[in-house]
């Protein structure tokens, strides 16, 4: 990863690796390894961009806007989490919940303004997602194209509709670094804070679910859905013991997620 301020207002960012590659795993462009054997699983990972995008400072910390391949994700603080330090149980997957699905390993291409106005920090982004790879919809023989496998389930489905997301925290104890989008899991000791966010992601029409069957089964009606996204957390993290760097770390979220008329809720 590297960045440069190349000017008091122009910030250029790079990002570029590998990711849950082990000895046994994640090898060979992603999974593909059959030519290699046996011994190969773990061999040869892939290399992909992870973030590439720039940054102009219309107005010093008060206004940034952005574009590019980026991480300033909406919905919770974790959902731009730094993989560099959180805690062990700072990973669980719903943090990011549409990863791999419709964004490049939590990553999407798109536009992003952010700032600081005091203590209050924003960031809001409208993003092109990664689409589904075939459309889901109904010929007019009857015989579906994609179709969810089972009534009252949804699936994710090809558009081209740009989703809107966006993150908002009030900061009140230390100031938070807000000059890339990773998130700290803990400071170990180092800053007081404590802070409340809210969040969002909406994407129309990004899911399908078949609404109605003939009677040998061929889906003849599939109906699309908007997803939104909503998440409300909270992050502390506290030094205690001196200059032993210590602290209380304590992280809580609430997320909505309404993937199609029925509502998840972690």
């Amino acid at each position: 990863m590297a960045y440069s301020q190349i000017s008091p207002r122009f910030l250029i960012m790079f990002h570029i690796g590998i990711n849950n590659q082990t000895f046994i795993n994640g090898g060979a462009g992603g999974g593909n390894v059959s030519a290699f054997g046996p011994l190969g699983a773990g061999k040869k990972p892939e290399v992909f961009i992870h973030d590439a995008w720039t940054e102009y400072a219309v107005v010093q910390k008060k206004l940034h806007i952005g574009a590019g391949l980026h991480y300033w994700n909406g919905v919770s603080r974790m959902a731009s989490a730094s993989t560099l330090n959180f805690l062990t149980i700072d990973a669980p997957i719903f943090n990011w919940p549409l990863i791999e699905l419709s964004d490049q390993f939590a990553r999407q291409f798109g536009l992003y303004i952010k700032g600081e106005l005091g203590r209050f920090y924003y960031q809001t982004s409208i993003n092109k997602p990664f689409s589904a790879p075939t459309p889901v919809s109904v010929l007019s023989n009857g015989n579906a194209i994609n179709a969810p496998t089972g009534l009252n389930v949804a699936r994710d489905a090809a558009n081209n509709n740009w989703a809107l997301q966006g993150y908002y925290t009030y900061q009140f104890l230390d100031k938070e670094s807000t000059l890339l989008p990773f998130r700290v899991g803990t400071y170990v000791g180092t800053k007081k804070v404590f802070n409340i966010g809210a969040g969002f992601h909406s994407h129309p029409n990004a899911t399908a679910s078949t609404t109605a069957r003939d009677i040998d089964g061929v889906a003849t009606a599939v109906s699309r859905h908007n997803m939104n996204l909503f998440g409300v957390d909270l992050f502390l993290d506290y030094p205690f013991g001196g200059d032993k760097n210590m602290a209380i770390t304590a992280y809580s979220v609430f997320t909505v997620m309404i993937l199609a008329p029925i509502i998840s809720v972690m």
